[in-house]
C-alpha cells in the first residue's frame, strides 16, 4: 500500500510539475503570441502609413507626369513658334532685300521720268509756244479773208469800174489763192505738231512674240524674275512659257511690272524644281 500511495504521489508530483511547465510554456507561448501579435499590429500600423505614403507618391507622380507632359506640350509649342519666328524673320529679311533693290530702281526710274517730264515740259512749252503762233496767223490769216471777202462783194454790185475791176478780181484772186495756201500750210502744221504730241504720249504697245529670260527664282516664296518690264510691253496678268534647254516646262504669270524687269507665279507646283536662271520665257497669245 504504501509503494501504491509512493507511486501515486509520485506520478501527482510529476503531473504537477508537468502542469507546471506546460502552463509556464503556455504562458511563455501567450507572451510570444501577445509580442508578435503588437509586432503584427504595428506593423500593419506601418503598412497603412506606407500604403498612404505610396498612393501619396502615386498622386505626386501622376501630377509630376501631367505637369511633365504639360511641359513638354509648351516645349513642342514653343519650338514652333520660334521655327515660325525665323521663317518670318527670313521672309520679311527677304521682303526688306527686294523692297531695297526695288527702292533703288524706283529712285533711278525717277530720275529717269524727271528728265523725261523736264524734256516732256519743255517740248510743250515749245509747242505751246507754236500754236500761239499759228493762233495768230491765222487770226492774221482770217483777218485778211475777211478783207477779201470784203473786195469781192464790191466788185460783184459793180461798185467800181471796168478797168479797176479787173485790176480788183485780179487782185482778189492772187490774194485768196494766197490764203488757201497760207490756209493748207497751217493745217499742215497743226497736223505736224499733233502727230508729234501723239507720238510723245503714245503708250507702248504689247509685242506679239515677246521673249525673255529668267533672272532670279526664288523657290521658297514661288515667284520668279525675268529681265523684261514695262518698256518692252508687259502687263499685269501676262502668260509665259517657259524653256529649259528648249524644252517646255510650266507657265509663269506676271504679277508686277517694272520698267526693264517683272515678276511672276508659277502656275503649277511642280516647275518651281525644273526652273532655273537663264531659261527662255515667251509670252503667250491671250
Amino acid at each position: 500500500m504504501n509503494k501504491t500511495k509512493l507511486v501515486i504521489i509520485g506520478l501527482l508530483g510529476i503531473s504537477l510539475v508537468i502542469l507546471a511547465g506546460g502552463y509556464y510554456l503556455l504562458s511563455q507561448e501567450k507572451a510570444k503570441s501577445s509580442t508578435l501579435q503588437n509586432e503584427i499590429d504595428s506593423l500593419k500600423e506601418q503598412q497603412e502609413i506606407y500604403k498612404k505614403k505610396l498612393d501619396e507618391s502615386k498622386k505626386l507622380s501622376a501630377s509630376l507626369e501631367t505637369k511633365l507632359q504639360e511641359a513638354k506640350t509648351q516645349v513642342d509649342k514653343l519650338t514652333i513658334d520660334l521655327a515660325q519666328e525665323k521663317a518670318n524673320k527670313q521672309e520679311i529679311q527677304s521682303q526688306l532685300d527686294y523692297a531695297s533693290s526695288d527702292l533703288d530702281k524706283q529712285k533711278g526710274l525717277r530720275s529717269d521720268l524727271e528728265k523725261k517730264l523736264s524734256k516732256t515740259q519743255a517740248d510743250a512749252k515749245s509747242l505751246e509756244d507754236k500754236l500761239k503762233d499759228l493762233d495768230a496767223k491765222k487770226k492774221e490769216l482770217e483777218t485778211k479773208v475777211q478783207d477779201l471777202e470784203s473786195q469781192a462783194k464790191k466788185v460783184e454790185l459793180g461798185t467800181i469800174v471796168v478797168a479797176p475791176e479787173q485790176s480788183a478780181k485780179s487782185s482778189v484772186k492772187e490774194q485768196a489763192s494766197k490764203s488757201k495756201e497760207a490756209k493748207k500750210e497751217v493745217k499742215k502744221e497743226v497736223k505736224k505738231e499733233a502727230k508729234k504730241e501723239t507720238k510723245a504720249v503714245e503708250p507702248i504697245r504689247p509685242v506679239a512674240s515677246l521673249e525673255g529670260k529668267v533672272s532670279v527664282v526664288n523657290v521658297d516664296y514661288n515667284f520668279t524674275v525675268i529681265n523684261i518690264g514695262a518698256k518692252d510691253g508687259v502687263n499685269v496678268e501676262d502668260m509665259f512659257a517657259v524653256y529649259s534647254n528648249n524644252k517646255y516646262i510650266g507657265d509663269i504669270k506676271v504679277i508686277k511690272v517694272h520698267d526693264a524687269m517683272s515678276a511672276a507665279d508659277f502656275l503649277s507646283a511642280d516647275i518651281k524644281d525644273k526652273i532655273a536662271e537663264g531659261d527662255k520665257v515667251v509670252r503667250k497669245n491671250k
